[in-house]
Parts: structure tokens; C-alpha cells; sequence
């Protein structure tokens, strides 16, 4: 190679749809092009939070701007770590959802507390 960087931009907007699509028929098309956005056509990103979270969640989400990391170049992204304190030493299941893992552990919450991180990737990093 000549010293020139190869540079591999994400999918376009089409294949984004059909991607998610694929793993999520019911998602609106109004959820892939946010996705697109918000993980710069990244097939790895967007796999992740499809295998992560339904599509309604995922809509939600982005609805309220709260999609997860990684934020797209030059934007902040918050992230909020919650440490909970349990009366019960662990918890049932494996490879759980978010929302699966807070209703289980909800009964035996004593306390909790929170605290806001933020991020941003330099702009042409």
C-alpha cells in the first residue's frame, strides 16, 4: 500500500432496513434510519442492540434520544451507572434483557444510587 487509509463507510440507509428487518420484521422503518444514524451504518452496532433489546424497546429508546453507546462522532453521550443494593445474594437466569433483570431484582431492592458519565468521540477520530 502507499500509505493511504482505506476508509469503510457504514451501510447505506436500504441496507440498514433490511438488516434490521431481518431480525426485527415488525420494526418500523422509522427505528432502522435511526439506527443508521445513531451507529453510522455500523453492522456490528446495530446487530448488537437488535440482539440486545426488542424493537419496541429500541423505539422507545430512540424516541426519548436515549439510544445505547456509541455515541456518533462529535455528540455526547451520557451514560447512567445505577450500583443497586440486594436483600438476595444473586439472581435467576442467564444472558437476561435489561428490563428482565430490573424486575427480577426489584422485590429485593434496599437502596440505590446513581451517577451520570459522559463521552464524546473527537470529531475525525
Amino acid at each position: 500500500m502507499s500509505g493511504d487509509a482505506i476508509r469503510l463507510d457504514g451501510l447505506d440507509g436500504e441496507a440498514v432496513v433490511e438488516l434490521v428487518g431481518s431480525l426485527a420484521p415488525d420494526a418500523p422503518r422509522q427505528l432502522a434510519e435511526r439506527l443508521r444514524e445513531h451507529a453510522p451504518g455500523n453492522p456490528l452496532h446495530i446487530l448488537g442492540l437488535l440482539r440486545e433489546h426488542s424493537a419496541p424497546e429500541l423505539a422507545a429508546l430512540a424516541a426519548r434520544g436515549e439510544l445505547p453507546a456509541p455515541a456518533p462522532d462529535g455528540q455526547v453521550h451520557h451514560y447512567v451507572f445505577t450500583v443497586y443494593a440486594l436483600s438476595a445474594a444473586h439472581t435467576a437466569g442467564t444472558h437476561i434483557t435489561f428490563d428482565k433483570l430490573i424486575a427480577e431484582i426489584a422485590p429485593h431492592v434496599v437502596g440505590a444510587t446513581s451517577t451520570i458519565g459522559k463521552f464524546r468521540i473527537p470529531l475525525g477520530s
